[in-house]
């Protein structure tokens, strides 16, 4: 009578597989940082990003809006609430210059552009926010906007509360939209970040932890945090993925769980996980739809075929049964 083989698999716990994808998250994470600044090196060196570089820095600094410190270019609200040293008197003039500065660029750039400026800053002035024990910090007197000097009002106030946040939103923001160069210059850096170097890292990045691994560990088809916690997948017969098994799977994965996960808030990512935390089987969604499994290979062997079994048993049968702990 023909011997049976008996081969058992056990499911690997919850910790070992969350562990697993976190590895690979962090690995994905530091791939993609590493590409990110690595192509930026190439283009950065590029004319057209030089051009665009040098048009934004050369605006910054005829605007006012800008200062050199210690070699960087910095904004001058930044300036201001970095230094320790300046008393709030030299930081309200400190302030209150570069805002001039920036009005008379404006000025000089377009007066539409510069009557939008002026107008904003008088409604900002007198806006309902800008108040200290319920008296305004402006009010307005024979048709000009003032410092409200009735009421004893902190000079902190008018630097941390007008000045600078005016600086900082409003005065960055006519940048960008009234200065056709500026939004042109930063149009293109922000496309070549966001619509390139970004897309192309992680994308990058993804395939060598989630596809490549895979190809070159078959028995398992194990990613490097799967190897680590020495986790395989297993078909529906229990066998080893063939390269056709393991392509559908990183392709429904990849497509269905995580590049739409991008652009939808990580939910593909969040049910796929819950359903590997709470379905019978601890399938996760492209595991469930396409009948594979995860083993737990630190007592067990996954196989190619029933020949490699009998071969590697030695023993004179083709009775193999395979259980699921």
């Amino acid at each position: 009578m023909k011997n049976k083989i008996e081969i058992s698999y056990e499911r690997p716990t919850i910790s070992r597989r969350l562990f697993s994808r976190i590895f690979d998250s962090l690995l994905l994470a530091l791939l993609s940082l590493i590409l990110f600044v690595s192509i930026k090196g190439i283009y950065s060196n590029t004319s057209p990003y030089k051009n665009a570089v040098k048009t934004l820095d050369t605006i910054r600094i005829d605007s006012g809006l800008y200062q050199y410190k210690n070699n960087h270019l910095m904004n001058i609200s930044t300036i201001s609430f970095q230094d320790k040293k300046m008393s709030y008197k030299q930081k309200e003039n400190y302030l209150l210059n570069g805002l001039n500065t920036f009005f008379n660029y404006m000025k000089n750039y377009d007066e539409i552009s510069f009557e939008k400026v002026m107008n904003d800053y008088d409604t900002f002035r007198l806006s309902s926010s800008l108040t200290y024990e319920n008296n305004p910090l402006f009010i307005k007197e024979n048709g000009q906007i003032i410092k409200n000097l009735k009421h004893d009002i902190p000079l902190k106030m008018y630097v941390e509360n007008c000045y600078s946040v005016y600086v900082d939103t409003n005065c960055n923001g006519f940048l960008t939209t009234e200065i056709k160069e500026y939004f042109k210059s930063n149009k293109y850096i922000s496309s070549l970040t966001f619509y390139m170097n970004i897309p192309l890292s992680i994308f990058v990045s993804s395939l060598l932890v989630f596809l490549v691994p895979p190809l070159i560990f078959k028995r398992g088809r194990k990613t490097i945090g799967m190897l680590i916690n020495k986790i395989g997948f297993v078909n529906k017969n229990l066998y080893n993925l063939s390269l056709k098994e393991f392509l559908l799977k990183f392709l429904v994965f990849y497509v269905l769980e995580f590049l739409i996960s991008f652009v939808t808030f990580s939910i593909p990512l969040i049910i796929s996980l819950t359903m590997m935390l709470t379905t019978k089987n601890k399938q996760n969604f492209n595991e469930y739809i396409l009948n594979i499994n995860e083993v737990s290979t630190q007592d067990a062997t996954i196989f190619y075929d029933k020949t490699e079994i009998i071969t590697k048993r030695i023993n004179d049968t083709n009775n193999v049964d395979f259980k699921m702990k």
